[in-house]
């Protein structure tokens, strides 16, 4: 039972006979009283007290939360022999430790702490402590480091916990597909890397990873049967990306992790990963069917990395990415043609409505929220860079749109705010806000880019921010 004050109490058990046991002893219990443990041992007992009557008071005080036993060869013995208080203390916490270890869900009140290897042919604890799991602090030399377990153990603090956070590599959760086992074995090898701090191997884990994914991509393909999949090409299609679904929480999962650990983000990765892609997207040697899956995942994989990247305010990175120029099978272009999804699936509400179905099913499998997801796929549409020709076709999914509120238009309340804009699109507000006014609605898909991107929000800001500027420049 704690202290008053929050102390938890614990008795320090050892044997006097050997020096260096003594002084290892008073070493660790002088660094626990200075950290906060309220201790009860010998020391402290006034001149002529009763060691004996304090020993037994101790070990039956229910309130005493941690009995520390400190064994050495000595401890063993006398326990052995009968001798001394060692004996005394040993005889009255038999009973109790054999509950300890034999009774599931019972308090660990006492902890065998060694601090000497035991002698050739002789027990290294006393017997109620053998089938007891016992902490090993045999060398002196680390003794500092020691004294931050004995802490946590006084305070009721496991060694070791299992995460409460981990989860299962998305490839081996119930109801997945391991896409590539390569790639998925070397994205749980980026998770572990980052875990243990060594964030350097885990960037370079993190290019293999995105090379073996981007091999995976190549390598796939299946035996269909042409005029079946022709005739039903938006449903296999969509079979085919739900039965694979899993890449996506790997991947995304995988940058997230990797974006999260530093300051930086692995661009010129993820720009070999997208170029790599696009040469698959429209090589002649690939199939259709490898085309198609590749499309879909390639346009989904770019909008989650632009929503990854300004999830983690990394936002300068953004235009890296969009103004590219991705080296394809005999000419280079930007993103827009990285994105472009299947061939020849037609237009009309049919098509819009199951690509709308696929990017929101793998969003989800992304981890994004809506808004994350529609802010990134806006960022797309909105951007005007040197080497696209416009990603209008990225409407199919405006009825996504309705309704939501982008997090960096919403937040725009000062020019502090409007930083985040100005970053993603390499522009100032005061230039980008007239080309935004400009744009036409889309009435059949329902999107009216004003209240999508609260233009009059914007243009008040700009307008009194541009007026501040002028009387600064200009007083009166």
């Amino acid at each position: 039972m704690a202290t008053p004050d929050g102390k938890p109490r614990v008795f320090i058990s050892y044997c006097w006979e050997n020096p260096e046991t003594v002084r290892r002893v008073h070493e660790f219990a002088d660094f626990l009283d200075a950290n906060g443990i309220h201790l009860e041992m010998d020391r402290y007992l006034p001149e002529g007290a009763s060691l004996y009557k304090f020993m037994e008071s101790m070990v039956n005080d229910p309130g005493v939360d941690r009995v520390l036993c400190f064994i050495d060869r000595a401890y063993t013995r006398r326990e052995q022999e009968g001798e001394g208080g060692v004996s005394v203390e040993t005889t009255i916490i038999s009973q109790d430790v054999y509950d300890q270890v034999s009774k599931t869900g019972r308090p660990v009140r006492f902890i065998p702490v060694l601090l000497e290897h035991p002698g050739e042919g002789e027990r290294a604890v006393p017997v109620m402590f053998t089938t007891a799991k016992q902490v090993w602090m045999t060398d002196a030399a680390t003794d500092d480091q020691n004294k931050v377990r004995l802490l946590n153990l006084c305070a009721g603090q496991p060694e070791y916990a299992r995460s409460q956070s981990a989860k299962l590599p998305a490839h081996l959760r119930p109801g997945s597909v391991a896409f590539d086992s390569r790639a998925s074995g070397l994205a749980t090898l980026v998770q572990t890397q980052l875990q243990q701090d060594r964030p350097q191997r885990a960037l370079v884990s993190f290019q293999d990873y995105l090379d073996a994914l981007a091999g995976a991509f190549e390598r796939f393909n299946l035996d269909v049967d042409a005029g079946h999949y022709h005739h039903n090409r938006t449903q296999q299609i969509g079979e085919l990306v739900d039965e694979r679904a899993a890449v996506m929480t790997e991947y995304a999962e995988t940058l997230d992790a990797v974006l999260r650990s530093g300051d930086s983000a692995p661009v010129d990765d993820l720009l070999d990963f997208f170029a790599r892609l696009l040469r698959l997207n429209f090589s002649h040697r690939a199939s259709l069917v490898t085309k198609d899956v590749s499309r879909v995942f390639s346009r989904e994989f770019f909008t989650v990395a632009v929503a990854l990247l300004i999830r983690r305010r990394l936002y300068t990175d953004v235009p890296v990415l969009l103004t590219h120029r991705y080296p394809g099978p005999g000419f280079k272009a930007g993103y827009d043609r990285l994105c472009y999804g299947p061939e020849d699936l037609g237009h009309g509400h049919v098509t819009e409505a199951w690509q709308q179905g696929v990017s929101r099913r793998l969003w989800e499998r992304a981890g994004l929220s809506l808004p994350e997801a529609v802010q990134a796929e806006v960022v797309l549409v909105l951007f005007e860079g040197p080497t696209q020709d416009g990603f209008g076709w990225g409407l199919d999914n405006a009825a996504l749109w309705r309704g939501v509120e982008l997090p960096l238009f919403a937040r725009a309340e000062s020019p502090r705010t409007l930083r985040p804009l100005s970053e993603i699109f390499g522009r100032s507000i005061v230039r980008l806000l007239p080309r935004w006014e400009m744009r036409k609605d889309s009435p059949e898909r329902m999107v009216t880019w004003s209240n999508l991107l609260k233009l009059r929000d914007l243009r008040e800001l700009v307008e009194s921010e541009v007026e501040r500027a002028h009387r600064g420049t200009h007083p009166e």
